[in-house]
């Protein structure tokens, strides 16, 4: 597996301090944990998103502030800003190599279950992601389930069904759902889907519509208004 590292600085903390960061092409961020007081720190803009990009919330960052000692750190929150995408700021958690942490581990889907192809079932994915418990360093990437054995309609994997490595601790139900095959959709039931998104779609229409109005009206009342006010 791939180590991950991050070179910081620190930073002094504030809005002001975070908007210079940024014009200088660094993200903002903050360093936690183990009882230790927040520390405002700046990491170069491209680095923390080639590290998230590798590591995402569940592997080791290796992280060094202002030429200190090396910490162990795992990414806790990653802010975007909404219409552009760019990096606005991160908080990096640190942890203690021989004391267990929770963290999300996500569920990749592996190979085509054979039963949607051949008797036009749906696959449905319940889990996307799953909690465990483990050392910093027992982590998995993720689980991967393999899709290839699902040949019948009603087939399911279950987390009892995940392939988990010794030491790791899942937090939740052995029967929860992981994936299932649904039977395919009747005519019926297609003709219902399609006349819920049509009336949908009319909603809609309907609804810019009423809002078009409203913007004319709100014009034609501020025109009048105007109007009077030179009479």
């Amino acid at each position: 597996m791939q180590d991950v590292t991050l070179q910081a600085k620190t930073r002094q903390p504030g809005k002001k301090s975070a908007a210079s960061v940024r014009r200088e092409g660094m993200v903002p961020g903050v360093m936690y944990g183990q009882g230790e007081e927040a520390r405002p720190i700046a990491i170069e803009a491209k680095e923390v998103e080639e590290a998230f990009m590798t590591a995402g919330a569940n592997r080791l960052i290796s992280l060094t502030i202002d030429q200190d000692k090396a910490v162990n750190t795992l990414f806790v929150d990653v802010q975007h800003e909404p219409l552009s995408g760019s990096l606005q700021h991160f908080d990096l958690y640190t942890v203690k190599m021989d004391e267990e942490i929770e963290a999300e581990i996500p569920i990749h889907l592996e190979n085509d279950a054979p039963a949607t192809y051949e008797q036009d079932g749906i696959l449905v994915q319940n889990l996307e992601t799953v909690e465990v418990r483990s050392l910093p360093d027992k982590l998995p990437e993720n689980f991967t389930v393999d899709l290839s054995g699902m040949a019948e309609i009603n087939d399911a994997i279950h987390i009892s069904d995940l392939n988990v490595p010794t030491g790791v601790t899942i937090l939740a139900e052995e029967d929860e759902l992981v994936v299932k095959i649904d039977p395919p959709r009747s005519d019926e039931e297609l003709e219902e889907l399609e006349e819920e998104i049509e009336t949908d779609a009319e909603g809609q229409v309907t609804s810019e519509h009423g809002t078009e109005e409203a913007e004319e009206a709100e014009d034609t009342e501020e025109s009048a208004g105007d109007e009077s006010d030179q009479e």
